[in-house]
């Protein structure tokens, strides 16, 4: 017998219990704990999800298994227990691999897949995103010490741009670290003039940047899930909501 081998077990009936047992624990595969809050001293490592390759892989080794159900249970799980960015980003790549397979686009699983990319996808980007109207801007800091807290009220500022810190280099480097750690919308650069230096904030746009790059992104994926849809009547408000998504896309382009 070879090494590793079950007694009793073939290597195919083998590999469809190891497949079998895949697909049942993807939703815990997928779901990534939310990280502790950073401190300034330690960096936590944080365990990676299954990317969009392996959900890829274990599906089709399902397929070929000729684990439907089961491919259709898990399908049901991930709508169930829905991952950030799963549907938007990863299926569509998925479900581009999977249409491949022959007879695996007609599948229950394949029309589940199919119709949590497309509904999160509209979710997000069935509209161009709204430029801001203000210069108010996200700051979920929780440290409460005096600077951070005037830096907190600069952002709740609808009106202010730029907030200038004459600080001492540890209270910088401190507000630095506070900047780059919750991602807050503005660039941040030290004058060395006089003494102290400041520490000169500066708010931009860069959230709206990357939802607008989001929003192309969705656009294209959006476009390939209608040449991707399941054969079928049920989905047609689906496809319907999907093209009305992408002519208004590429009305918004510049």
């Amino acid at each position: 017998m070879s090494a590793g081998a079950t007694p009793g077990l073939g290597w195919g009936q083998a590999l469809k219990v190891g497949v079998h047992a895949a697909l049942a624990a993807l939703p815990r595969a997928l779901f990534v704990p939310p990280a502790s809050p950073p401190d300034e001293w330690r960096r936590e490592r944080r365990r990676e999800p299954i990317g969009a390759a392996g959900i890829r892989d274990l599906l089709i080794a399902a397929w070929h298994c000729g684990l439907e159900r089961e491919m259709e249970t898990a399908a049901t799980d991930l709508a169930a227990h829905p991952v950030p960015d799963l549907a938007e980003l990863k299926l569509p790549a998925v479900l581009e691999a999977l249409r491949r397979e022959d007879g695996l686009a007609d599948s229950a699983a394949y029309a589940s897949l199919w119709r949590q990319a497309t509904e999160a996808l509209l979710g997000r980007s069935a509209h161009p995103p709204e430029p801001p109207r203000d210069w108010v801007i996200a700051a979920p800091i929780p440290c409460e010490c005096e600077i951070c807290t005037e830096l907190k009220a600069f952002c709740r500022d609808p009106a202010a741009r730029v907030l200038r810190f004459p600080l001492r280099k540890e209270l910088r480097r401190h507000l630095h670290r506070q900047i780059d750690t919750y991602g807050l919308d503005m660039f941040h650069e030290t004058e060395r003039r006089g003494s102290p230096f400041t520490l000169v904030c500066t708010k931009n746009r860069a959230s709206y940047r990357r939802r607008l790059d989001e929003y192309a992104g969705d656009a294209a994926r959006m476009e390939a899930l209608i040449r991707l849809a399941p054969a079928g009547s049920d989905d047609r408000d689906r496809k319907e909501s999907l093209r009305r998504a992408t002519v208004a896309a590429v009305e918004d382009r510049p």
